[in-house]
């Protein structure tokens, strides 16, 4: 039996029939339907099972996707979508703007904001972002096997973190625009994390893998990294950084000059930041 329940938001009467909320299926008044498909994804870091505004191929994916602060991602990228190069301006996803899960040459370049948290459906893109202490909302993520590039991307208004890339193994993050949430006081933010050792890990917590050789090392330059500033951070014992690189036993101080050298990263509470080991 198809039941419906009704719900007044603004001017717009929202129909969502309950069989189709349990297939991902969200009807927005008459004209608009966001539809999440559901994933199993390798790297678990989201979760068994997911729901993805859109499924990447290896054709790529252009224009708006509208995760509707439904979906928890807004594109996904799996092995088999392996050189799709994401150009689309992603927006309200749950979790994960665009999670690159274990394809290889995909490239992402386009805009990801307001992902984390929303207080309702968001029938325009960015209307009921409301972030939270929940240590998730990621603009940009590949996982542990991921190959590829992020290059002119704009990220902004994330709940945790900009781009998160597990093992920067012949992945380059280059010439990103990304803009953290100012001062703020439920979350501790990263702009860009970086993984490059066996102690870097995939959401399952399994090792992404033996320290990288300086020959697979991808670039880190071009970046603008600014606004990720934890105002609880002396009470908490934690801060928000620019840029945070896990090194394993990696020399710090050529590490640090070089990410401090090749990107602007200013108005942060801690511009570059290194854990070791």
């Amino acid at each position: 039996m198809l039941t419906t329940r009704k719900a007044k938001v603004g001017s717009v009467i929202l129909v969502l029939a309950a069989s189709l909320i349990g297939l991902g299926v969200f009807e927005l008044g008459a004209h608009a339907v966001i539809t999440c498909s559901p994933v199993v994804p390798i790297d678990q870091k989201f979760g068994p099972l997911i729901k993805a505004a859109v499924i990447a191929t290896p054709a790529g994916v252009t224009g708006p996707v509208n995760a509707g602060g439904v979906c928890e991602v807004g594109v996904y990228v799996g092995p088999s979508a392996s050189g799709a190069r994401i150009t689309a301006t992603v927006t309200d996803a749950l979790q994960v703007g665009v999670f690159n899960d274990g394809a290889t040459g995909v490239t992402v370049g386009g805009t990801v904001s307001c992902t984390g948290n929303h207080s309702n459906l968001a029938i325009t893109p960015c209307t009921t972002f409301s972030p939270n202490g929940v240590q998730t909302g990621i603009g940009v993520y590949f996982s542990c096997t991921a190959t590829g590039t992020i290059s002119g991307n704009t990220i902004n208004q994330y709940q945790k973190g900009g781009i998160v890339v597990r093992r920067l193994n012949n992945v380059h993050v280059t010439n990103n625009n990304v803009a953290g949430l100012g001062p703020f006081k439920l979350i501790a933010q990263n702009g860009i994390e970086l993984g490059f050792s066996s102690a870097s890990t995939d959401g399952a917590g399994e090792a992404c893998g033996p320290t990288l050789s300086t020959s697979n090392v991808g670039q880190v330059t071009g970046n603008t990294v600014t606004g990720n500033i934890y105002t609880q951070g002396a009470e908490k014992g934690v801060i928000s950084t620019g840029i945070l690189a896990e090194t394993g036993n990696r020399p710090i101080g050529p590490l640090v000059s070089a990410l401090e050298t090749s990107n602007r990263i200013s108005q942060n509470q801690g511009d570059v930041v290194v854990i070791v080991g």
